[in-house]
C-alpha cells in the first residue's frame, strides 16, 4: 500500500478520530479537513484520482450544507454518509471494472505491468477488501444510529479493529500473491 493512498485516506481517518462536541468544532473540522484534503492530495487531484476528488467533494458539500445552508440535522448522519461515500468509491470502481487502487499502484510499477494479470488481480482484490471493510463500517455506523443505548466505544472499537485488519490485508496480500504466483510458476515450469 503506497504512502499516497494512505495520505488520501488520512482526511477520512482524521474525521473519525477528531472529537467534535459542538457546531463550532464541527465547522472547524470540516473546513480543516477540506483544506487538508486539497493540500495532501493535490498531485492526485490533478491526475483525476477518484478518492481525493470524492474526499474534497464530500467535505465541501458537507461544509456547504452545514455552514451555509445551516442544515444541522445532517450532523447526526455524518458517520453513515462518510462510510457510504467510501463504500460507493470502492464498490463502484469494482462494478465498472476499474479498481480505484490501481490508480495508486500505477505510480509504483512500470507501465508494462499495468495490463498484466497479476496487477489487475491484485488491485481487484485490494479494492474488494476495502469495499468489504467499508460495507462493515457502514453497517456499524447505521447500527450506531439505531442502537444509541450501546456504548459508542463498542462501535468505535469494531470500526478501528476492522480498519487495522483491512490495512494489514492490503499490505500483506500483494506480497503474498506475487510470492505464491512465482512459486507456482517455478513449480509448473
Amino acid at each position: 500500500m503506497s504512502v499516497d493512498i494512505i495520505a488520501s485516506f488520512l482526511p477520512w481517518i482524521l474525521f473519525s478520530v477528531i472529537p467534535v462536541h459542538n457546531r463550532g468544532q464541527l465547522i472547524f473540522t470540516l473546513l480543516f479537513l477540506l483544506i487538508f484534503a486539497i493540500l495532501t492530495s493535490f498531485k492526485q487531484l490533478k491526475k483525476a484520482f477518484i478518492l481525493p476528488w470524492a474526499t474534497v467533494i464530500f467535505f465541501a458539500l458537507m461544509s456547504i450544507i452545514i455552514i451555509v445552508l445551516k442544515q444541522y440535522w445532517v450532523t447526526h448522519y455524518l458517520g453513515v454518509l462518510a462510510n457510504f461515500v467510501l463504500w460507493v468509491i470502492a464498490s463502484g470502481s469494482l462494478v465498472v471494472n476499474k479498481p480505484f487502487t490501481a490508480q495508486y499502484a500505477r505510480e509504483q510499477v512500470s507501465k508494462d505491468k499495468w495490463q498484466t494479470d497479476t496487477f489487475i488481480f491484485i488491485n481487484k482484490k485490494l479494492t474488494l477488501i476495502l469495499s468489504l471493510f467499508f460495507t462493515f463500517s457502514l453497517v456499524v455506523s447505521v447500527l450506531r444510529l439505531f442502537l444509541p443505548q450501546f456504548n459508542h466505544w463498542i462501535f468505535q472499537s469494531l470500526q478501528w479493529s476492522s480498519m487495522l485488519v483491512a490495512i494489514w490485508l492490503c499490505v500483506w496480500f500483494p506480497k503474498w500473491y506475487r510470492r505464491s504466483r512465482r512459486k507456482y510458476e517455478s513449480i509448473s515450469n
